[in-house]
């Protein structure tokens, strides 16, 4: 998650192995979270902040956690 809470808010979501690359193909800049867990997938319900903030998402490889 990029600039998290701020009006430019980007999530990108991927797998621990496919996430570096998504982040670095997607110019990820700080300030970035990493998210890891089940509440990975939680994400569309717990999406308060920015409503169509995950319009933007980029998504590679749905999570396994």
């Amino acid at each position: 998650m990029e600039k998290a809470t701020l009006p430019k808010q980007r999530i990108i979501a991927g797998t621990l192995q496919s996430l570096p690359g998504l982040a670095a193909e997607a110019g990820v800049k700080p300030p970035a979270l990493l998210i890891v867990g089940e509440v990975v997938r939680l994400r569309e319900k717990l999406a308060w902040f920015s409503p169509g903030a995950l319009e933007k998402e980029t998504v590679a490889d749905k999570p396994t956690v």
